[in-house]
């Protein structure tokens, strides 16, 4: 398999701000795209960038805020634009009727949508995707504090390396993936809006972390901030970086 291709395109926290958008990452693994979160407007920024709705396959929603699922409207009008010959983007949210309330949505702007492009799944606990690159498993998190389900996504490629989105967090930084500090995370991004960065550093210090990358940034690390969070983290044994919209890496 060859290199993964990740893009930031938004980095926000629950609003977006004038330098960031709300949070969407961009995964592109061999010639297929892959979306965690779709908050808006991702629909727009792939097609500045240039990538091809044709080529998405599938869309991970971690929770149903605003800022993680607000693009997905937009997204399926453009898909299903395209016509039902080319293989279905699936949609895979982390509760029952979403999907429901998207139809309705697109309905009142008269849009036919029921052609074979998209489909719809629940995220369940544990392995919920696989193909032939790689597969991704849903990591319970307890950042809905009224008992709705969210949830972390831990990618294992065919090339055994390992990516994980811890997605939004408790601020006691008590529901951080587990798997995260018992096994090596080739690429860990971490949320820097809800947890505590002086619970959280000592405790990521710990793990067998090889790169991390924060993303979903709060205002307080924007601008000269960025420095200040970056000084935070400059004893953590493992290379550090603040992700910006547009931000690429490579694995």
């Amino acid at each position: 398999m060859s290199e993964i291709h990740i893009v930031t395109l938004g980095t926000s926290h629950g609003d977006s701000t004038p330098t960031r958008f709300n949070s969407s990452t961009l995964l592109e693994i061999g010639d297929s795209l892959f979306l965690v979160d779709a908050g808006a407007p991702v629909n727009a920024l792939m097609t500045m960038k240039g990538y091809s709705h044709k080529k998405l396959r599938a869309v991970f929603v971690s929770h149903t805020h605003d800022d993680h699922i607000g693009g997905v409207p937009g997204l399926v009008k453009s898909i299903t634009k395209r016509g039902a010959e080319h293989p279905p983007v699936t949609f895979f949210f982390p509760e029952a009727g979403v999907d429901t309330a998207l139809r309705a949505w697109l309905s009142v702007q008269h849009r036919e949508w029921d052609n074979g492009s998209v489909a719809f799944e629940v995220i369940r606990p544990g392995v919920f995707y696989r193909n032939d690159d790689f597969q991704v498993t849903a990591l319970p998190t307890k950042h809905l504090l009224d008992g709705g389900l969210s949830y972390g996504f831990q990618f294992d490629l065919k090339s055994g390396k390992r990516i994980v989105f811890t997605n939004d967090l408790r601020h006691d930084f008590s529901d951080f993936p587990d798997v995260i500090r018992r096994e090596p995370t080739d690429l860990c991004f971490c949320e820097a809006t809800h947890i505590r960065m002086p619970i959280a550093i000592p405790e990521l210090a710990k793990c067998p972390i090889r790169r991390l990358a924060f993303i979903h940034i709060y205002d307080t690390w924007h601008g000269d901030g960025e420095r200040k969070l970056l000084d935070l983290c400059k004893n953590l044994p493992f290379p550090v970086t603040v992700m910006h919209d547009g931000d690429e890496l490579f694995l």
